[in-house]
């Protein structure tokens, strides 16, 4: 599972939702250097959490400045990282890591977080909330 966006009213009514089904938010926000942002940073991967319309500037640059990270070493980086963490897992679990893993390019990176930018750019109207669902 990876991290959904969904845009809701002060009442929790969803009015757009991006799924991630192949954890590609995950992968975003593990090319980037989040520990010096002001939103990404928390954003949890297990849990829920939400910005509000006062947050959502930086949040969207945020989110525009990982366009700068998306590069092949980045993404090669990251994927070596990662399989360098699976490594201790059961070897099972290792080898789901790596069929999801490998089909992963940049061209599918960029092309979630241009419709994350385009739901959190349609997210103009005060007491909307973005919401990112985590596991």
């Amino acid at each position: 599972m990876g991290i959904d966006l969904r845009i809701e009213t002060e009442r929790g009514e969803c009015v757009a939702e991006l799924g991630d089904p192949c954890n590609r938010v995950n992968w975003l926000l593990s090319l980037g250097t989040n520990d010096s942002t002001f939103c990404l940073q928390f954003i949890d991967r297990n849990g829920d959490t939400v910005f509000n319309s006062l947050q959502l500037p930086v949040l969207q640059s945020e989110f525009t400045g990982l366009r700068s990270q998306l590069t092949e070493l980045n993404l090669l980086e990251a994927k070596r990282v990662y399989l360098e963490h699976a490594a201790a897992w059961p070897k099972t679990a290792l080898e789901e890591v790596r069929k999801n893993m490998e089909p992963l390019s940049l061209n599918d990176l960029r092309d979630h977080l241009e419709e994350v930018l385009r739901l959190l750019s349609d997210m103009k109207i005060p007491h909307y909330y973005a919401r990112f669902v985590g596991d």
